[in-house]
């Protein structure tokens, strides 16, 4: 996409919507993604307070529209958003090591995160997606 996929996905209607429950004793990255309809691309959108999707954004290292592209070193392209949700979850202190495609340059940017407790109530940056 030229422009943010995220919102260029909202905009011609290609985003879909999908909540994916999780157990609350797991950790997690605190993301939210968008999966454009046609591609079946997962974008990142939000991220919640205090998370470290939240550290990589306000580093600069995590932007809305960036494509997901691997979890601990296996591609992810041709998943569903509840195989990637499962992946990203666990146990909280542990880390995992999520691959981005940015959408401005289209460089590969792999970042550590830590799972974190989930805090479903702090998502910020996209009030207009959905929580995944």
């Amino acid at each position: 996409f030229a422009v943010d996929g995220c919102d260029a996905c909202r905009k011609e209607g290609r985003s879909q919507v999908q909540i994916t429950p999780v157990q609350m004793r797991q950790g997690g990255i605190g993301a939210v993604f968008v999966v454009d309809r046609e591609s079946r691309s997962i974008y990142f959108s939000a991220a919640s307070e205090g998370s470290s999707s939240c550290e990589a954004v306000e580093n600069g290292s995590l932007k809305r529209g960036d494509l997901l592209v691997s979890i601990d070193g296996v591609d992810v392209s041709n998943m569903q958003l509840e195989q990637v949700a499962t992946m990203l979850l666990g146990s909280p202190g542990s880390a995992v090591t999520i691959g981005f495609r940015s959408n401005s340059d289209r460089a590969l940017c792999l970042i550590r995160m830590e799972r974190r407790p989930l805090q479903l109530d702090k998502i910020k940056f996209a009030k207009d997606y959905a929580t995944v």
